[in-house]
């Protein structure tokens, strides 16, 4: 996959990819101008021009779960992939790209090994303070929720008020499933 998406990127070849987004659940086909593949961290990932994000992204290459090398130019202006020795999100700026700071206790601190992070400050009780580059907010609800309680935001007020609220409405649904379950014992088989 690496030399097939360098060379596509060599040659100016435009590439079909069908990527996995996790944020949700979903496959999405996209067409992009690659520019070459790079590595931060564990991951590798393809940097490339998405034509449906109409911008620069990175494609995690165990992500992506089909491709297909285009006879068509690449569109976008021709430029190196990225250098990501100073972070992974280190030049992301942007109207749709949100830094959020979130405060994790130690059984969260996986987290900022999973997941890509700008800035990673320990605290003196043990805790850590992590910088994420949100892109969609649904799913800094979801890690969140997957993080509790041992996570909080920290500056960014409206992303605490939509945790509260996805988290509410998840504990009410757990109440409502619990009224409705009958309390007869199960049949024997």
């Amino acid at each position: 996959l690496t030399r097939t998406l360098d060379g596509a990127a060599a040659r100016g070849r435009q590439v079909r990819i069908t990527y996995f987004v996790p944020s949700r659940d979903e496959e999405s086909e996209r067409i992009v101008d690659p520019r070459g593949v790079v590595s931060h961290g564990i991951f590798t990932y393809l940097d490339a021009w998405c034509h449906r994000a109409g911008g620069e992204r990175l494609f995690r290459l165990d992500r992506i779960t089909s491709y297909d090398v285009l006879d068509s130019p690449t569109a976008s202006a021709p430029r190196a992939p990225r250098d990501l020795s100073t972070g992974l999100f280190a030049d992301v700026e942007g109207p749709d790209h949100v830094v959020v700071t979130l405060r994790l206790a130690p059984e969260a601190h996986w987290a900022t090994e999973y997941y890509p992070v700008r800035e990673v400050r320990p605290l003196a009780d043990g805790d850590v303070e992590a910088d994420l580059v949100v892109v969609d907010p649904r799913w800094l609800v979801r890690l969140l929720l997957r993080l509790a309680p041992h996570a909080r935001v920290i500056g960014r007020q409206e992303f605490t008020e939509s945790f509260v609220a996805h988290a509410q409405e998840t504990l009410s649904l757990y109440r409502r499933q619990g009224r409705n379950m009958d309390p007869s014992p199960a049949p024997e088989l």
